[in-house]
């Protein structure tokens, strides 16, 4: 940044110090510290309207959020309806999880005389730990269910440093399958 700003003393710098979650992107959320120490007359402009999330949402992001008392001041502000409200469920282990899961996904379903169907419920998880007891009580509940994978994507893609190694590693394979 010093570099850029020399030759104007001015610079221009758009980040989100909540996105500090996307280090593996190269993100860093102590850019923007790092930014106002060097610089003392910064002048920060929060973008605090949300136009994604509903109310609730960003009202229960908030409570983690600012558990973090390194985080800077900055609030959220929804644009959108408060939505239905989060229901947080703490079970005994993976496979009551997955088994209430398969039974809320059923309960919908029937709540919504079947508008609601498979095809219009996510199930996002946090480790691939977790899809094997899922993917078995989606099966015992008679729910069809299709997975889709991002991990490989982000570890293929996500590291600009590891393009090259991986570009190595690709062309050392092909030499040895075809040549």
């Amino acid at each position: 940044m010093r570099l850029f700003a020399q030759k104007c003393k001015a610079i221009s710098i758009i980040g989100d110090p909540d996105q500090g979650i996307y280090g593996w992107r190269s993100a860093n959320a102590g850019n923007l510290s790092q930014m106002r120490s060097d610089y003392r007359d910064v002048h920060v402009v929060n973008l605090e309207e949300n136009y994604r999330s509903s109310t609730w949402i960003l009202k229960l992001s908030m409570a983690v959020i600012e558990q973090d008392s390194a985080r800077f001041a900055k609030s959220l502000i929804g644009t959108k309806r408060w939505g239905t409200q989060p229901v947080l469920r703490t079970l005994a282990d993976v496979h009551v999880e997955a088994r209430w899961i398969a039974r809320e996904i059923k309960r919908i379903k029937g709540m919504t005389g079947e508008m609601i169907q498979e095809r219009d419920v996510a199930i996002l998880v946090r480790t691939a730990s977790l899809t094997r007891p899922i993917e078995s009580a989606l099966a015992s509940a008679g729910l069809r269910y299709r997975m889709v994978a991002l991990s490989l994507f982000f570890r293929l893609i996500c590291r600009l440093e590891d393009v090259n190694s991986l570009i190595e590693k690709r062309l050392k394979i092909y030499w040895r399958t075809y040549a």
